[in-house]
C-alpha cells in the first residue's frame, strides 16, 4: 500500500486492503467529483493494475490515471448516478480505461460511491471470466438452436420424403407382381428408376445436412476473398457467358478472411449460381459482388437484377428447406438453407432484400477471425 496522505477511517483502509479488487479513493476540492480530483488512497490490487512504483508522486488526478474519461461518456455516466445519490456501476474494458495499454483484454466493473462530502471511492472488479462465461453460454445456446433446427429438418426429410419414396417403391413393386403386359412392366420400371433417382437426391440432401456439423472439425485457413471469388466465377464461366451476365466486382484490396475453406467455397458457389440460375433478362443482366471489412467483420454483398422474390409472400420461407419460388426445373430449395446454416455456424448472418421482377441482394456478414469456440 502507498503511503498516500489521507484521513480515511482505519476500518475502511483495513476493509479495502482485504478486498480482491482494486480500490482507489479520490478527494475533490469541492463537493462534486471532477476529473481534477486527486488520488489519496490505493490498495495493493490498484498498484498492480496501474503498475505504479512505491516512490510514485501522490499528485495524480482522475484524468492522469484514466485519460479516456476526458473524451468518452463514462465519466458523465458516473456523475449522473452520483448526482441522483446512487452508486455508479459501469462495465469497461482495460483498453477503454487505460488507453496506453491496448494488449490487455480484461473487462472490469467500475463502481463509484460517495464516501464523505468530498471523497469518492472507485472499486475496480475484474469480471473478464464472468463475461467470457456468459458469452460462451450465449454461443452455446445459439449453436444449440442451429443444431436443433438441422435435426428438425433431418427428421422432416426422414419422416416425409423417405417415407414417401418407400411407399412409392412398395406400390410399384406390388404392381410388378401382377399379371402385366411387357409394355406395362416397362412403364413401371421407368417409374422405379425415377423414384430411385429421387431417393438418391434425398440421400444427398441428408448428407449435406450432416456434413455441416462434420465440417466444423476441419481447420480454418486465411483465404483471399478475391482469389476465392475468381475461382468460383471460373467454375461458372460457361453459364455466365452463355447468359451474357456482366460481372461487377467491388472488392477491398488484399481482403483476407480466416474461415473453413470448404464453407467459403460453398457459400460463394450457392449465392453466385443462384444469380445465374434465376436470370431475368436476355440482355443487360448483371451480378455485382461487393466485399469490404468493417469493425472486424467481412461484408459480402451479392446484387443481381434477376427474377427477384416477393418477400411479403415468401420472406419467412426464403431460407427454409425445399422452399422454391420460381418454376425452374433445377430448383431444389436446398442451397439457401445450406448457405444460411454454414454462415450461422461460423458466427455470421445472412439477409436478403428483393423485389419480384427487379432483382435480389444477399448480404453475408462474417467475423474476419472467428473464435475457435464457435466450432462446436
Amino acid at each position: 500500500m502507498f503511503s498516500l496522505k489521507n484521513n480515511l477511517p482505519t476500518t475502511f483502509v483495513l476493509f479495502a486492503n482485504s478486498l480482491p479488487h482494486a480500490v482507489f479513493v479520490f478527494e475533490s476540492p469541492t463537493a462534486e467529483l471532477s476529473l481534477e480530483s486527486h488520488l489519496i488512497y490505493t490498495n495493493a490490487n490498484a498498484h498492480s493494475i496501474l503498475d505504479l512504483k512505491p516512490n510514485h508522486k501522490n499528485t495524480q488526478t482522475i484524468l492522469d490515471l484514466f485519460p479516456r474519461f476526458q473524451s468518452d461518456g463514462f465519466f458523465s455516466q458516473i456523475l449522473h448516478s452520483l448526482e441522483e445519490g446512487k452508486p455508479s456501476r459501469i462495465v469497461i474494458s482495460h483498453q477503454e480505461l487505460f488507453q496506453k495499454d491496448t494488449s490487455n483484454k480484461k473487462i472490469y466493473s467500475l463502481q463509484t460511491a460517495i464516501l464523505t462530502a468530498n471523497q469518492f471511492s472507485f472499486l475496480l472488479e475484474d469480471i473478464t471470466e464472468t463475461v467470457e462465461a456468459m458469452e460462451n453460454t450465449d454461443k452455446m445456446l445459439h449453436f444449440t438452436g442451429i443444431q436443433n433446427s438441422r435435426l428438425q429438418n433431418f427428421a422432416y426429410i426422414i419422416s416425409h420424403n423417405v417415407r414417401q419414396h418407400s411407399a412409392n417403391f412398395k406400390s410399384l413393386i406390388g404392381l410388378l407382381e401382377e399379371n402385366l403386359t411387357a409394355e406395362e412392366k416397362k412403364s413401371i420400371m421407368e417409374m422405379l428408376h425415377t423414384s430411385a433417382d429421387k431417393l438418391n437426391e434425398t440421400i444427398i440432401h441428408l448428407n449435406d445436412i450432416v456434413s455441416i456439423g462434420q465440417m466444423l472439425n476441419k481447420p480454418t485457413e486465411v483465404c483471399s476473398l478475391e482469389k476465392e471469388i475468381q475461382k468460383t466465377l471460373n467454375i461458372l464461366k460457361g453459364s455466365l457467358e452463355s447468359r451474357k451476365i456482366q460481372i461487377i466486382l467491388e472488392l477491398e484490396s488484399n481482403l483476407n478472411l480466416r474461415i473453413i475453406p470448404v464453407y467459403l467455397e460453398s457459400i460463394l458457389l450457392n449465392l453466385i449460381s443462384n444469380a445465374v440460375k434465376y436470370i431475368r433478362l436476355k440482355e443487360g443482366a448483371f451480378l455485382r459482388i461487393i466485399a469490404f471489412k468493417k469493425e472486424n467483420q467481412v461484408h459480402l454483398v451479392f446484387e443481381d437484377n434477376g427474377l427477384g422474390i416477393n418477400l411479403e409472400k415468401h420472406g419467412d420461407k426464403i431460407f427454409g428447406m425445399f422452399k422454391t419460388f420460381h418454376k425452374n426445373e433445377d430448383a431444389r430449395g436446398i442451397g439457401l438453407f445450406i448457405t444460411k446454416s454454414q454462415v450461422e455456424v461460423l458466427g455470421g448472418t445472412i439477409t436478403v432484400e428483393s423485389l419480384e421482377g427487379k432483382g435480389s441482394t444477399f448480404t453475408v456478414i462474417l467475423p474476419d477471425s472467428p473464435d475457435e469456440s464457435l466450432y462446436i
